[in-house]
């Protein structure tokens, strides 16, 4: 008697709106997350382009540093061995202008 005492005061339509309306709440929820989830896939995907980029940029600015610097200790040696001679400062600048002038013509 007391099981059917308990179960007549229970609202069961209450009871199933209650449960109807968690399960909508839930499938929201889920749906959130997944559309969360993929803009997540794609700022990683986003990055790791960015990164490929970056390690592609920085190689080619090594490469030009290392070029630069290549040139600047040629220049350096050839200053030395110019200095080496016996030439003085306004010839030598002379013998530079002339070499870059027929470098100049050829292009």
């Amino acid at each position: 008697m007391r099981d059917v005492e308990i179960l007549e005061n229970i609202d069961l339509q209450k009871i199933i709106e209650e449960l109807k309306s968690r399960e909508k709440k839930l499938k929201h929820l889920t749906d959130q997350n997944g559309l969360v989830n993929e803009k997540i896939e794609r700022a990683n995907i986003e990055n790791e382009k960015k990164i490929y980029e970056m390690k592609i940029k920085l190689e080619k600015e090594r490469e030009m540093k290392s070029q630069a610097f290549d040139l600047l200790d040629n220049m350096r040696l050839e200053m030395k061995a110019i200095e080496g001679k016996d030439m003085s400062n306004s010839d030598l600048w002379k013998q530079k202008c002339k070499e870059l002038f027929e470098i100049c013509k050829d292009l």
